[in-house]
């Protein structure tokens, strides 16, 4: 006999009862098999597993067919493409067994022979065992439709992610081309959009900061700016060319000028204003007034982490 490798049954054993089989089951030589015949001693329930081998000899095409041991083999971890759908012309080709023995599955293990087959009965005479059998069986339905939704909502999601996406990309274009052209407002609301299609998008935050800047909402500015540092911390020792985002590089600068006045005026600048005041400065190639700044920063929020950072940068050199 032909040894194959199949997944154990353990787990449907108790649930499934087949005809008897006996320890010393011989090979069968006829498609009619009545499993009483096989003997009532020495028997263990459990799937009756029936293999169904035709061979062209030279005189003919034979047919033999094999009951065999559950314990000799394990199911195939899964199910394509060996598996046989229960069509009507597999039901017919299938052996005949005595009357209360259903065909549950049929499992091709070889493509290149086709004509090899095995055909799972479960016994459905005894009320228990039936009653088993259909609950099994209901479970296993519930089993497969809940597969069947899980993968389409991991489909839908993945589909409404690459639209957040791909809407995130559009706003935050429509947003950076508003701000060079100096519409700050209009590219606020693009902008905006932008952030709450993607939470975790640092790039379209730093032009939302931009554009805070421009408006002169500082303390909004300084928000964003911090949660763009937080979700990507390469940011802060990267040169930006924030120039190129706005109408011209002398526009960048008045700006940022405005901005320090801004802050310097305000007595009530914290360590979030002072920091993106020396985000700016340091963006600009000012390093000095990047570093003053950022020691303000530290004064009022020492031990944070941007702010730390930004010190080491642009710490002066020591004469």
């Amino acid at each position: 006999m032909r040894c194959l490798y199949l997944l154990p049954l353990v787990a449907i054993l108790p649930l499934l009862a087949a005809p008897a089989i006996a320890e010393d089951t011989p090979v069968a030589t006829t498609t009619e098999l009545s499993p009483t015949a096989l003997g009532e001693r020495h028997v263990r329930p459990g799937l009756l597993i029936v293999r169904v081998d035709e061979r062209d000899t030279g005189e003919g095409r034979v047919r033999r067919v094999e009951v065999v041991s559950p314990d000799r083999f394990v199911l195939p971890p899964e199910r394509a493409p060996g598996w046989l759908k229960l069509d009507a012309d597999l039901i017919r080709s299938a052996p005949r067994l005595s009357h209360g023995y259903r065909l549950v599955d049929a499992y091709r293990p070889q493509r290149n022979e086709p004509d090899l087959r095995y055909f799972f009965y479960a016994d459905l005479r005894h009320p228990t065992l039936a009653r088993n059998w259909r609950r099994f069986y209901r479970t296993q339905q519930q089993e497969l439709r809940n597969q069947l939704a899980e993968e389409r909502g991991r489909q839908q999601w993945q589909r409404r992610k690459e639209q957040l996406l791909s809407a995130n990309e559009q706003a935050t274009q429509r947003g950076v081309e508003l701000l060079r052209a100096g519409a700050y407002r209009e590219a606020l609301v693009d902008l905006t959009l932008a952030a709450e299609l993607n939470h975790g998008d640092p790039a379209c935050r730093i032009h939302l900061t931009q554009t805070r800047v421009a408006l002169g909402h500082d303390q909004e500015a300084a928000e964003v700016l911090r949660r763009a540092l937080e979700l990507q911390p390469k940011l802060i020792p990267m040169w930006l060319g924030l120039e190129t985002y706005y109408p011209s590089p002398e526009e960048f600068d008045r700006q940022v000028d405005a901005l320090a006045r801004r802050v310097a005026e305000n007595s009530h600048s914290g360590a979030d204003e002072y920091l993106l005041l020396g985000f700016f400065e340091f963006q600009r190639h000012h390093l000095d007034a990047a570093y003053a700044a950022f020691v303000q920063a530290d004064r009022k929020q020492a031990g944070d982490e941007p702010i730390e950072a930004y010190l080491t940068l642009t710490k002066p050199a020591q004469r």
